[in-house]
């Protein structure tokens, strides 16, 4: 084994050593930006659930005065078409219970 084939093979040995600690680091590198995504993930998940909460509350906060508004006027005008002798005190009462049906 000559002293150029020997220069050769430890050439080689070197040359692979280093590309394999090159690999090593793209690895590491890449977990890292992998558990950096997962976090990122995570943030993202748990603001989309506030915002979901916080959406559905302000529907339902809406949906609420909506409803309140409408039972509101159907009263008034029930009222009003009771006291103008339009509506009997019974069929006042029929026609609001109807409503919650």
């Amino acid at each position: 084994f000559s002293s150029t084939a020997a220069a050769a093979a430890e050439a080689k040995v070197v040359t692979a050593a280093a590309a394999v600690e090159e690999k090593n680091k793209q690895i590491v590198n890449l977990m890292a930006e992998r558990d950096r995504l997962r976090a990122m993930n995570v943030d993202l998940e748990r603001s989309a659930a506030r915002v979901q909460q916080r959406t559905t509350a302000s529907v339902e906060a809406k949906i609420a005065v909506t409803m309140a508004k409408y039972h509101r006027v159907q009263s008034d005008a029930l009222r009003d078409l009771a006291e103008a002798g339009k509506v009997s005190h019974q069929s006042r009462l029929e026609l609001r219970l109807r409503t919650f049906e």
